[in-house]
């Protein structure tokens, strides 16, 4: 009974003690930090580029869809193949993933583009359907709507500010970069932005890996749709109707047109070149003096075509066709030039066969270059 009483009284005096130091805890405060000091949380939000309206005037001069000469897109538009787009310079990389002309294609490369734009850098192996493109980003690597909206109609530029999002810090702007994949097949466009991890585009998956800041990874892979191990043909040929028609019969009309703007161009400079050549020289004038004043006037013409073509988009492309290609084109003659060069050296007159070489060649080149400056002055 004692030995209970004994333990009774230990258990009561252990519980006393624990309620006293407990009390003393619980006064006891705890530290303050100092404001700085304490982590911020930071709150990230998806920018949505706002909608923009198209300055183009004319939609089949569009950079994307239509066939204006410096989109560089003429030249992959309807490849069952992907590219790099670098939007605010608008420049093409394709990816050539798979060889599909033959004749290789593969191996390392680098592009560099125009002042502060991207730099691409590829290493492509299209024998076993894999490419790696590496971007570099410039300081000029943002991007820009107002730098694509007099060159895209607006079904493309529309397209293109749908993957144009981008993640930031709330009271940030939107940091999209001026980057996307492009499916020439299609024409769809898909975001290079860092917060995606990769897209399965057709018969193609792609990786990117943007994460650096600096530069952005695309790795394409050749990975079509298997069934037993082997590709299905039924889907491939479906697809492959589905995009690539449209496409070609636009194609096919576009060349149609240019064929009869160069057409008429070259009617057009022939005539003149006739009408010239019936002018009456003085008799006995053996020197070919109507071929050269030909030639070196459309040398003269074609510097200054080509000098307003680079240096501004006031003319259209189908205009330089019919005055470069068509008008001077038909205007010009080198095989005149080479007839009477021969027919003068057969004669024995060779010291004028030299004389007419030399002033065709010299002074063709100097009236192009003169032309190019008055054009660039004007």
């Amino acid at each position: 009974m004692s030995r209970n009483k004994a333990v009774f009284g230990i258990g009561i005096l252990c519980f006393t003690a624990g309620m006293y130091f407990g009390g003393i805890l619980a006064e006891v405060k705890r530290p303050e930090f100092p404001t700085e000091e304490q982590e911020t949380r930071r709150t990230w939000e998806r920018k949505e580029q706002p909608p923009a309206d198209s300055k183009l005037a004319d939609s089949t001069e569009c950079y994307l869809c239509g066939n204006h000469n410096r989109s560089l897109m003429s030249m992959f538009r309807g490849r069952d193949d992907l590219g790099v787009i670098c939007v605010n310079d608008w420049y093409v990389m394709d990816m050539q993933i798979r060889n599909l002309d033959g004749m290789g294609g593969g191996g390392s490369g680098w592009t560099v583009g125009a002042e502060g734009a991207c730099s691409f850098q590829t290493d492509r192996n299209p024998e076993r359907g894999i490419s790696e493109v590496t971007v570099e980003y410039g300081t000029d690597s943002i991007f820009d709507v107002k730098k694509v909206q007099e060159h895209l109609c607006q079904t493309c530029l529309d397209k293109l500010l749908e993957v144009m999002d981008s993640y930031s810090e709330e009271w940030q702007e939107s940091g999209a970069r001026d980057v996307c994949l492009v499916d020439f097949q299609t024409l769809e466009l898909y975001s290079l932005q860092e917060h995606y991890i990769s897209h399965y585009i057709r018969d193609y998956y792609v990786q990117i890996d943007g994460r650096d800041g600096d530069e952005l990874e695309v790795i394409g892979i050749y990975a079509p749709v298997l069934e037993n191990g082997e590709r299905m043909p039924d889907i491939a040929k479906e697809l492959e109707s589905k995009y690539n028609e449209p496409i070609l019969n636009k194609k096919r009309v576009s060349v149609m047109i240019e064929c009869i703007v160069v057409g008429a161009g070259g009617f057009m400079g022939a005539v003149c070149r006739y009408l010239i050549g019936m002018i009456p020289l003085k008799e006995g004038c053996v020197f070919p003096i109507k071929t050269l004043m030909i030639n070196i006037v459309g040398s003269f013409l074609i510097g200054i075509v080509a000098a307003l073509a680079m240096k501004t988009d006031f003319l259209d492309p189908r205009t330089v066709l019919f005055m470069k290609v068509g008008i001077c084109g038909g205007f010009t003659t080198f095989s005149s030039f080479a007839l009477e060069t021969t027919d003068l050296m057969k004669d024995g007159k060779m010291y004028l066969a030299v004389i007419y070489t030399v002033l065709s060649v010299t002074l063709g080149v100097l009236v192009v270059f003169a032309g190019q400056e008055i054009a660039r002055k004007g």
